[in-house]
């Protein structure tokens, strides 16, 4: 009886960790690729709670507003922030990104899905999804 508790329990927190694993799959792809296409050795990095943002998707947000400069990888109520980059610097971020959109989709949970965010003003707020790549950016998938 108590080795079948023992086993249950074991089996338990084997599962909560493979789900806290797939929980930040998203979120460590994300610095992966972002790390391999940009010098990070001037850039900070940190990690935080994120709310309002929708539960279903794995977001990966350019920020252009004056001032800010920053790419947030968000999953669930948990985000990433990497900055500060010159504008140049996330541009080149962002078109690179975006070839790496259907390898980045690869590593989300199951059930969600994927969109990039790029933001001149608080106005201007663009929404890129794979609907909108395959539209637009068919050349970087190929």
């Amino acid at each position: 009886m108590i080795k079948r508790i023992m086993l249950l329990l074991l089996a338990a927190a084997l599962a909560a960790a493979g789900c806290a694993g797939a929980e930040n799959s998203f979120l460590d792809s994300a610095e992966t690729m972002l790390r391999s296409i940009a010098d990070f050795s001037e850039k900070q990095v940190f990690s935080l709670g994120a709310t309002g943002y929708n539960p279903d998707q794995c977001l990966l947000s350019f920020d252009f507003t004056e001032g800010n400069q920053t790419v947030i990888a968000v999953q669930g109520d948990q985000c990433r922030v990497f900055y500060k980059f010159e504008d140049h610097e996330l541009m080149s971020l962002y078109f690179r990104m975006i070839m790496k959109f259907e390898e980045l989709e690869k590593n989300i949970p199951s059930g969600k899905m994927l969109r990039y965010q790029v933001k001149f003003s608080e106005e201007e707020v663009y929404s890129i999804t794979r609907t909108v790549i395959e539209k637009y950016y068919s050349w970087a998938l190929q």
